[in-house]
């Protein structure tokens, strides 16, 4: 249906059309030139595009009064205010338009359900919990950035932005590498301040007098 098209009520498309057909049967009956040059734009409008109307008009259609709809509510009755001079008349397509806008949005409000709501409510959550912690996370490093570093903490922070960012296989070989080197010198330091332990071999016993005189006896006398 035309209604359904436009985005208004039939009732709404309806009371319109009777409006505007009231309006051009009025206009219709001003013949004199100077009544022409009083029309406005929007009765021109009227006279040009309702001009198909002419061959169903009544023969003696008395001059009434058309009641203009000011209520943007397609639900609301119309309102009796009548209009007999020309300002009136003009205003009647500007208010059919506003009354069909206001339907309009409040269809699309109507279609917008509540489980749609609360998903766009969770998604605004999580991006601003997620832009949080980016923002936190960002105060943190420029922070790490501004402090002075000495050689050795320059050279932790690129082996492990270097480990962070390898393939999985460079990774892995370079974590056997570092944990190697670390269990040799963890090996190295337990033995390398141990030296070699006081010896337990047995000393020789000296001989006592009597073995040494005994010693002197069996030796060849000097000529």
């Amino acid at each position: 249906m035309k209604a359904k098209e436009l985005g208004i009520s039939l009732k709404h498309l309806q009371n319109w059309w009777k409006n505007v057909k009231d309006w051009y049967v009025k206009l219709s009956k001003r013949t004199s030139g100077q009544a022409t040059k009083m029309l406005t734009e929007r009765d021109k409008w009227v006279l040009k595009n309702i001009a198909f109307y002419k061959s169903s008009m009544p023969t003696d259609v008395p001059d009434t009064l058309v009641n203009l709809p000011r209520d943007p509510s397609p639900d609301a009755q119309t309102s009796q205010a009548q209009y007999p001079h020309d300002s009136g008349e003009a205003n009647i397509l500007e208010d059919m338009e506003v009354a069909a806008a206001a339907e309009q949005a409040s269809t699309r409000r109507k279609r917008k359900t509540p489980a749609t709501e609360r998903q766009g409510e969770e998604w605004m959550v999580d991006l601003r919990s997620t832009m949080k912690a980016n923002q936190a996370l960002l105060e943190r490093l420029l922070e790490e950035r501004s402090q002075p570093q000495s050689r050795r903490e320059a050279f932790i922070r690129f082996v492990s932005d270097t480990l962070r960012s390898a393939p999985e296989e460079e990774y892995q070989v370079m974590h056997d590498q570092i944990v190697d080197i670390v269990h040799r010198r963890h090996t190295g330091s337990s033995t390398s301040g141990a030296g070699p332990g006081p010896s337990t071999a047995p000393q020789p016993s000296r001989p006592s007098t009597s073995q040494q005189s005994a010693i002197k006896q069996e030796l060849p006398r000097g000529k």
